[in-house]
């Protein structure tokens, strides 16, 4: 049964009204969604980041600070741009099209 799986207890579904069950189903969905979403960028970040770096990164999520600090962020970008393939505006503008 969905309702058990998403982590509610089987004798709580007898007493809900359909409407009930709707908006907690939707909730866990989200909530699961969140935690899958939180465990890709984990994964992203733990590929991109030295260890120190990460360590930050992780402190930050788990003080619900989405936002990545700055020390961390340069790091990453400067890390991305170094592993991008440079052209001229011309040759971007032909791929484009």
């Amino acid at each position: 049964m969905q309702f058990v799986a998403a982590g509610f207890d089987l004798a709580r579904f007898w007493r809900l009204t359909p409407k009930s069950y709707a908006l907690m189903m939707r909730g866990a969905v989200a909530a699961e969604r969140a935690r899958r979403l939180t465990m890709a960028e984990a994964a992203r970040a733990g590929t991109r980041l030295d260890a120190d770096d990460f360590e930050t990164w992780v402190a930050a999520v788990n003080g619900r600070d989405r936002r990545m600090p700055p020390n961390v962020l340069r790091g990453v970008l400067n890390r991305a741009a170094r592993s991008m393939e440079t052209i001229s505006m011309g040759d971007a503008l032909k791929r484009m099209h």
